[in-house]
């Protein structure tokens, strides 16, 4: 008999839509430890935003996972030549090269380019879950200080 009224619960339309959605197991949060500056980047982009006089509508933010340190950018458009240029000629020139960067997985940082760059400069490439932009706490937190302080 209990296997019955199993049977009718489990096929029952009405216990259906009132049954809650299985809950999937979550893996704990991983936590990274930092030796030294520069050593860990995370890197975002935000915009569009309004124009500026010099024609800039994006802002490239890199931000240091060790200190803090965050350095921004503005761009005019957001290519991947543009945000692989910002990244050599403003960043690795001055501050040197990290050993890695972590961003989102905008069309920028997963092109060919940017990924040759990558492992030209022996740099490991770490991404974000899709959708999710808490994976990437350290840069969308300051991105929405930075939103906060604008608005």
């Amino acid at each position: 008999m209990s296997q019955s009224i199993q049977d009718y619960v489990e096929t029952c339309d009405i216990c259906e839509e009132r049954k809650q959605p299985a809950r999937s197991k979550r893996t704990k949060m991983k936590s990274y430890f930092m030796g030294a500056r520069f050593e860990r980047l995370a890197s975002d982009i935000e915009g569009p935003l309004p124009t500026t006089e010099q024609g800039n509508r994006y802002i490239l933010v890199i931000q240091d996972y060790f200190t803090k340190f965050t350095e921004v950018y503005p761009l005019c458009d957001i290519n991947a030549e543009t945000v692989a240029n910002v990244f050599l000629k403003d960043w690795i020139k001055r501050d040197g090269c990290p050993v890695e960067i972590h961003s989102d997985q905008g069309t920028q940082y997963e092109s060919q380019l940017f990924q040759g760059i990558c492992n030209l400069l022996h740099i490991s490439k770490t991404r974000t879950t899709a959708m999710h932009p808490r994976s990437d706490g350290v840069v969308e937190g300051g991105n929405r200080q930075k939103s906060v302080q604008l608005g």
